[in-house]
């Protein structure tokens, strides 16, 4: 009886794994390809595994694969969470700390800024502000979802907007990886959510570009 019992856990472990993550080259989801298309310039993608990087670039709504190494503007600093790191030459935020990537825009005029909130069951920066550089007075706060963790950020050429690029990590169970799974350890895998805000922090669209990749980290850059 003990013997069936294992078999069958083992039989119903095998037929919930899936397949180990691969990654996939990006998309825009079709309800958001319209406002992506509006988008001026071009909004490059880095997206590295450890064992292989890929660069996408987002031209008129509509992604492709470039062999180009993009090049990280000064402005942008990102920044583990191991540490102080972040933007901590600005203003103490409130009931917060800066962790994770900051970026100015062109003309340096505004800077965002990651932020790991007191008390957020996060252990990732998921909010950010906007902050004015002369003032040193805070802009905007804006929250995002607890499990939407800031990985990459970017401003317009223009400065009109703010593109950041969230990651999601899951856990999955994994063919090739049963045992990690069963000692509570299964693999990650990473979804990406690109957004895109106006100057003062207000969404205005987002849309789901990779999902089930290989864990990994990002690199975004907004280009003419």
């Amino acid at each position: 009886m003990r013997m069936r019992i294992v078999s069958l856990l083992f039989v119903a472990i095998i037929s919930g794994c899936s397949e180990s993550p691969q990654l996939f080259d990006p998309q825009i989801e079709p309800g958001s390809a319209a406002a992506f298309a509006g988008l001026p310039d071009k909004i490059q993608m880095s997206i590295s595994t450890g064992v292989e990087t890929r660069n996408y670039q987002l031209l008129r709504g509509s992604w492709g694969r470039i062999s180009t190494t993009l090049a990280i503007p000064k402005e942008t600093n990102a920044v583990g969470v191991s540490g102080q790191g972040g933007a901590t030459f600005l203003p103490n935020p409130p009931k917060a700390s800066y962790q994770g990537p900051y970026a100015f825009d062109t003309s340096r005029t505004r800077v965002a800024a990651s932020i790991l909130s007191a008390g957020s069951a996060a252990f990732l920066p998921t909010d950010f502000v906007i902050v004015d550089v002369a003032s040193r007075k805070m802009i905007s706060l804006v929250n995002g979802r607890r499990n939407e963790f800031i990985d990459a950020m970017s401003w317009s050429p223009d400065g009109r907007y703010l593109a950041i690029l969230r990651k999601i990590e899951r856990r999955k169970f994994l063919l090739d990886g049963v045992i990690s799974s069963l000692s509570g350890h299964p693999p990650v895998a990473n979804d990406y959510v690109l957004f895109v805000f106006d100057q003062g922090g207000v969404e205005l669209m987002r849309s789901m570009v990779i999902t089930s990749a290989p864990q990994g980290w990002s690199t975004l850059i907004w280009t003419q």
